[in-house]
């Protein structure tokens, strides 16, 4: 039984956890993603790390292109908005990728953050990306890299990658290189493989057209807060004088930061969310229309009654969406912010990877602590949802690096947040502005529907191609 746990089978382990479900994934499972009756073949016999450099912060001497998390698409694995970084400084240490051929996060690998190298455009840059990722190498001889792929998005997979994360919380679960590298996948002949991709490639190419189709709700943001003149195109390169900073000045902030980027933001970008020359509308600092709200924290243990759970997993990030709202705790296992009546909700942790919801009041939501609750002011004439979609858009989730600290869990402080200046038209525009977006975002939803169909095709020609092939 998958609760039955024998400490002496702790011992076995590789990294000593005695979690039932982990326990139970290694000795009656025997580290197999597929529960299926076939040859299987460890990770590590034909799978290893490439040379994994780290590029250092302060050493970074050339133009790369930068990958991070929010630039790939979920389960799909598809290489997104790279564009927007190409970069000659970064803000935190990254590992070289340009001499890999997939690239597994260990971060929130239920997600479904994995590629492949060759899927992204060559421009000419060599490419680093967030150190979450291990970088690899595969013995084509044995597995395909695509099929890899596949088997490491397969929902099954992602279902069992729950439980095989480490982390102090949910916030930022990883799993360990020693378990992944001892992950048994099955073993197919080179004949299935290539007849699997076949059909995979086929689905594939479907996949692409639809995609085609498909605004992201970026885009759609940006080109309706353009029409009504709230900002400008966005500046891919922002500003060339970016490093141009007096460290004199670092004494006036609260918290006494140093990081060119964040001092940049403030004196060169003037602390504003949209750098435009010729403003069209009224500017306020957040904090002049939204307040952080006092809320109950409920601390770990059983609850006084049932609430619904939403960690970042229960999130789609960029989108504004709740995945799962199924998750209806009696219990938790670490402190939880309480929604409350509050108007907004928006990530702290990685803030890049755009976590900003809008709260049903009616909802007894609850979620991880790495979510601040927002209160837009009484006196304030504004739309939450105009909020929302300023904090989901490009340059939001590009600046709001910016101003992160922290190295492993980076984080924007509550205060640097509401100090940001942001155009404010009047009510009847954010009105029209709201309703435009709803409307475009709609009609690319659907696409979305159907790439997911697609894309759970995949998932069954391998299932099937493992169990009957």
């Amino acid at each position: 039984m998958i609760s039955s746990v024998n400490l002496s089978d702790i011992g076995r382990g590789y990294l000593l956890r005695c979690g039932s479900k982990y326990v139970d994934f290694w000795k009656n499972q025997e580290g197999k993603i597929f529960d299926v009756q076939r040859d299987s073949i460890i990770l590590k016999e034909f799978v290893c790390f490439s040379t994994g450099k780290i590029i250092k912060k302060d050493q970074i001497d050339k133009v790369y292109q930068l990958i991070d998390l929010a630039n790939i698409e979920p389960e799909i694995g598809i290489p997104i908005g790279l564009e927007n970084n190409v970069v000659s400084e970064i803000g935190s240490d990254k590992v070289y990728l340009s001499d890999s051929e997939l690239i597994f996060s260990k971060l929130n690998s239920h997600i479904g953050y994995v590629f492949l190298k060759k899927d992204i455009p060559d421009n000419g840059y060599e490419i680093i990306g967030s150190t979450e990722f291990y970088p690899l190498l595969v013995d084509s001889s044995v597995i395909h890299p695509k099929l890899l792929k596949y088997y490491l998005l397969h929902s099954i997979f992602r279902q069992k990658a729950v439980f095989l994360r480490s982390g102090k919380s949910q916030s930022h679960p990883r799993i360990q290189k020693e378990d992944f590298f001892n992950i048994s996948v099955p073993y197919i002949s080179k004949e299935v493989q290539k007849k699997i991709l076949a059909v995979i490639e086929d689905i594939e190419d479907k996949i692409k057209e639809l995609r085609e189709k498909v605004k992201t709700l970026h885009s759609i943001i940006d080109s309706v807060l353009i029409r009504y003149n709230v900002k400008d195109f966005y500046d891919k390169k922002h500003k060339t004088d970016i490093l141009k900073t007096n460290f004199l000045n670092a004494g006036e902030n609260k918290f006494l930061r140093l990081g060119a980027r964040y001092h940049a933001f403030w004196e060169v970008h003037k602390g504003l969310l949209f750098d435009d020359a010729n403003l069209k509308h009224p500017i306020y600092k957040l904090g002049d229309i939204i307040a952080l709200h006092k809320t109950e924290i409920l601390k770990k243990g059983h609850l006084s009654e049932e609430y619904i759970l939403l960690d970042l997993e229960d999130l789609e990030p960029l989108t504004g969406r709740i995945l799962n709202e199924e998750n209806i705790v009696e219990e938790i296992g670490s402190d939880k912010v309480v929604f409350g009546d509050c108007d907004i909700v928006t990530g702290k942790l990685r803030p890049y990877l755009g976590y900003t919801i809008i709260n049903d009041k009616d909802k007894p939501y609850i979620g991880t602590t790495e979510l601040l609750p927002f209160k837009i002011k009484k006196h304030s004439k504004v739309l939450a949802q105009y909020i929302q979609y300023l904090l989901l858009s490009q340059e939001y989730i590009s600046k709001s690096e910016f101003l992160m600290s922290g190295k492993e869990h980076p984080r924007i402080h509550p205060s640097d947040l509401l100090n940001i200046k942001v155009p404010i038209p009047d009510i009847k525009i954010q009105e029209k502005i709201v309703e435009e977006i709803k409307d475009e975002e709609s009609r690319s939803f659907e696409h979305r529907q159907e790439i997911k169909r697609l894309r759970a095709k995949i998932d069954a020609v391998i299932y099937e191609a493992i169990t009957n092939g």
